[in-house]
């Protein structure tokens, strides 16, 4: 199997963080879930990994702060999906809006730092 790039990876973690974040919050019930279930809880197993966040870094693709917050996101999601998998009315509960708001955050970060950059 080829390795992926550190720009494939940057793009998996951007996408990753976009399936947690704002935009989530009008889809349907079905999509919603898919996505924080299924495509987040995958990708911040796999992407948002401390050796993937090094790597992107040193590769200049994201910010300390950027990796300091994956890292924080990582840990708050994998817990969060634990904890809520058969819950339901997810969009009103208070850590979900709280991850939400970082996975936000960290895409406005990794904007700021593709514009300086």
């Amino acid at each position: 199997m080829k390795p992926i790039s550190n720009r494939e990876l940057f793009e998996l973690l951007v996408d990753t963080a976009e399936r947690c974040s704002s935009t989530i919050l009008p889809l349907d019930d079905d999509d919603f879930e898919y996505n924080i279930f299924e495509e987040f809880e995958v990708g911040i197993l796999s992407f948002f990994h401390d050796e993937n966040l090094d790597r992107l870094f040193h590769a200049g693709l994201i910010s300390s702060d950027a990796a300091v917050l994956s890292r924080e996101i990582r840990m708050e999601g994998l817990a969060f999906v634990d904890d809520h998998r058969s819950e339901t009315g997810l969009r009103g509960n208070l850590n979900f809006r709280r991850l939400m708001q970082k996975c936000d955050r960290l895409l406005e970060l990794f904007a700021s730092h593709r514009s300086a950059g």
